[in-house]
């Protein structure tokens, strides 16, 4: 028997086996790392009338401010039902804005609205 290939045998699988920890840690460690927040603002506003034209949809709340989307937005035509559903209903709607602490009483780029009980 060949001490020289036990011994090479034992280095090469402990080094496999150092190689493979080091992998899964690093790979433990990506998936329990914190994902970055995505930053926007919800604002709960009670919408009081629209304008759809000129390629916007363009909604005032009570109380102040506005909120404007494209027409050529994806979300257009479900953004502009909540909308109506929420106005012909008196309902609420949280709003939300892009921007990161936006101001809720100003104009906005809408990019998505929650409809409230």
């Amino acid at each position: 028997m060949n001490i020289q290939k036990l011994t090479t045998n034992k280095k090469n699988t402990k080094n496999i086996l150092a190689k493979l920890a080091y992998v899964l840690a690093a790979g433990m460690a990506l998936t329990l790392a914190p994902l970055p927040a995505a930053a926007v603002t919800e604002c709960n506003l009670s919408p009081r009338n629209m304008y759809v034209g000129d390629g916007l949809l363009w909604v005032v709340f009570q109380g102040g401010g506005q909120g404007k989307i494209a027409q050529t937005s994806p979300d257009f035509k479900p953004i502009y039902a909540l909308f109506l559903t929420a106005i012909s209903t008196q309902k609420d709607v949280v709003v939300r804005y892009t921007p990161d602490n936006a101001d809720c009483n100003a104009l906005q780029e809408i990019r998505g609205v929650w409809i409230a009980r």
